[in-house]
C-alpha cells in the first residue's frame, strides 16, 4: 500500500483501475433512452479513498480550482489536496480548533476555540503567510467568500443599535479585516455567501430570510421559518422550502417578487446554478429542473430502483445535474447492520444519463452524497468513511 499522509490514506483498492412524463408546463425532454449498462462504483472509479484520522466523520465539502488537477477535500481540522491516488495535506488547524475554507480554496480561517465559542480568527492565503488577524471572543462562526473578498462572522456579544432584543450580530469584514458592516436578529441561524461574493443569506430562525449585500445592507426578505436556503446570481435569486409547506419552492430574490412552485413531493435536497437560471429540486426519487421565472417545473426525472430518495444534489454552471440517493425509500436507522443500497447518477435536461449503483460500507444512518466539478471533470461520490473519483469524461464518453 502507497504511503500517504496519516490523515487520509488510499487503501490498496484505491490503485487506478485500468479499466475502466411531463407536468403543465414542462418542455418535453428527448426520447428517454435507457442509461447504458450499469458498473460497480468501484470499477468505475478512477480513485477510492478511504478516510481516516481527522478526516473519518470530520469530511465536510470539496472545493474544486481550475488551476489544480484534482478537488481540496475540506475536513473540520485539516485539508488535502486529492490528485491522481494521492493526497497532499495542505493544511492543518495546529492548535486552532476548526478551520473553514473559502468556496474556490483561495483561503483558510483558522478558529482557535474556548469552550466552543471562537476565541480568535486568522485569515491565511491557502498554505500561506496570514493575512490578518481577529481577536475574536464572543464569535461562534466565521464564513469566507472567493478570495476572501468578504468575511462573515457571527457575534453574540455585541450590541445592535435599534434592536434591543438582538440575541446574535452578523458581522461583515472586508479582506484586510476592517469591519464593513452588521446586522442583528434573534435566533441566528446560518450565514451562505453567494458563490460571486455579492451577497450573504442569514437566516433568522424565529422570522425571516433576509438577503444582505457585502455591506450588511438589506436587498430583500422572507417572512416565516425557511429550509434547504439557496441564493445565487448576486442575491438575484434566492430559493427556498417553507417550513410547513415541504412541497413548496419558494422563489424570490434582490428587486423581484417571489412566486411559489408546487411539487408532488416532499422537497428534500435543493442546488442552484452560478447564474441563478436552473433551480434543481430533488423531491422522493424525483429530480425537477425550475426556472425561476416560471410557475411550473421545466423538466423532471425520475430515478430508477426501489423506493429512491435523493440525498444529496450539485449543478454545474452548464446544468449537469449530480445526484447521491438511497434505496428502499428512507434513510437508515442508526446502528442497523448490513450494507445500505444507494445509487448515484447524472442528469442533464430532464434525462437520466448514467447510474451506477452501491453499497454503502455500513449503514449506520450514513447517506450518499455528492460533489461536482464546475468544469465537469470529476465527480465524488462520498460518504463519511470513503470517496470514489469519478472522470466524467471517461464514464459520458466524450
Amino acid at each position: 500500500m502507497s504511503k500517504v499522509p496519516a490523515l487520509l490514506i488510499l487503501t490498496a483498492a484505491g490503485t487506478a483501475f485500468l479499466v475502466g412524463g411531463c407536468v403543465p408546463g414542462e418542455s418535453k425532454p428527448a426520447a428517454q433512452q435507457r442509461p447504458p449498462a450499469q458498473q460497480s462504483l468501484d470499477s468505475l472509479a478512477s480513485w477510492r479513498y478511504a478516510m481516516s484520522g481527522e478526516f473519518y466523520h470530520g469530511l465536510r465539502a470539496f472545493v474544486f480550482r481550475p488551476d489544480e488537477p484534482g478537488p481540496l477535500a475540506v475536513g473540520t481540522r485539516a485539508l488535502a489536496i486529492l490528485s491522481a491516488g494521492q493526497a497532499k495535506t495542505v493544511d492543518t488547524a495546529g492548535d486552532a480548533a476548526a478551520l473553514t475554507v473559502a468556496p474556490n480554496g483561495s483561503h483558510v480561517g483558522r478558529m482557535r476555540l474556548d469552550h466552543d465559542v471562537v476565541a480568535s480568527f486568522q485569515l491565511v492565503a491557502l498554505a500561506g503567510a496570514p493575512v490578518w488577524i481577529h481577536d475574536a471572543r464572543g464569535h461562534h462562526y466565521y464564513q469566507i467568500g472567493p478570495d476572501a473578498r468578504l468575511v462573515v462572522g457571527l457575534s453574540s456579544n455585541i450590541a445592535h443599535p435599534g434592536k434591543p432584543g438582538s440575541v446574535g450580530t452578523f458581522v461583515f469584514y472586508d479582506r484586510r479585516g476592517i469591519e464593513t458592516g452588521r446586522f442583528g436578529c434573534s435566533l441566528p441561524g446560518a450565514a451562505e455567501i453567494a458563490p460571486d461574493g455579492a451577497a450573504v443569506l442569514i437566516e433568522c430562525r424565529d422570522s425571516a430570510l433576509v438577503l444582505l449585500d457585502s455591506r450588511a445592507r438589506v436587498l430583500a426578505s422572507l417572512t416565516g421559518s425557511f429550509r434547504n436556503a439557496r441564493t445565487a446570481a448576486g442575491g438575484r435569486v434566492l430559493v427556498a422550502v417553507p417550513v410547513g409547506k415541504p412541497r413548496s419552492v419558494l422563489v424570490g430574490g434582490a428587486g423581484g417578487e417571489s412566486r411559489t412552485i408546487e411539487l408532488a413531493d416532499p422537497v428534500r435536497q435543493l442546488a442552484v446554478t452560478p447564474d441563478g437560471s436552473l433551480v434543481v429540486a430533488g423531491a422522493g426519487g424525483t429530480i425537477y429542473g425550475l426556472r425561476p421565472d416560471a410557475a411550473a417545473p421545466r423538466w423532471r426525472a425520475t430515478l430508477e430502483g426501489p423506493a429512491p430518495l435523493v440525498t444529496s444534489l450539485a449543478v454545474s454552471p452548464k446544468g449537469l445535474v449530480a445526484v447521491g440517493a438511497v434505496l428502499d425509500g428512507a434513510p437508515a436507522v442508526a446502528g442497523a447492520p448490513g450494507p445500505r443500497a444507494a445509487l448515484a447518477a447524472l442528469v442533464r435536461e430532464g434525462q437520466v444519463v448514467r447510474t451506477v449503483r452501491f453499497e454503502m460500507e455500513r449503514a449506520n444512518a450514513w447517506v450518499p452524497s455528492v460533489a461536482l466539478d464546475p468544469a465537469e471533470r470529476w465527480l465524488l461520490v462520498w460518504d463519511p468513511a470513503t470517496v470514489w473519483s469519478v472522470d466524467l469524461a471517461r464514464w459520458l464518453g466524450r
